[in-house]
């Protein structure tokens, strides 16, 4: 295969005709806006990461409103059963009317 006559001329006519190239600044900003790209990606992998550990991991007080393990003033049944007061009201003279107790 060979080449056409005129090939050099164009070739020559391409190179001696192309612009000159400006040149951009580019600010610190979006030098960096790659690595800020990155580093966001890596802080949310790391949040659902620890959300998952956290979900899966058995825990005595599942609820964030207890954080330090106290013991609930509320713990259960056991809390309508047992009365903290010395003396019940319904023994001292008040009477409950049958209606109420329904």
């Amino acid at each position: 295969m060979k080449l056409g006559e005129d090939f050099d001329k164009r070739m020559i006519d391409i190179i001696e005709n192309q612009q000159p190239v400006k040149a951009r600044t580019i600010t610190l900003s979006q030098r960096l806006r790659p690595l800020y790209r990155a580093a966001a990606i890596v802080a949310i992998f790391i949040t659902l990461g620890t959300a998952m550990q956290k979900a899966m991991q058995p825990n005595e007080y599942p609820y964030p409103s207890n954080p330090s393990g106290q013991a609930s003033i509320n713990a259960g049944p056991s809390v309508a059963v047992n009365d903290t007061a010395k003396v019940d009201s319904a023994k001292i003279g008040a009477t409950i009317s049958p209606a109420f107790l329904k």
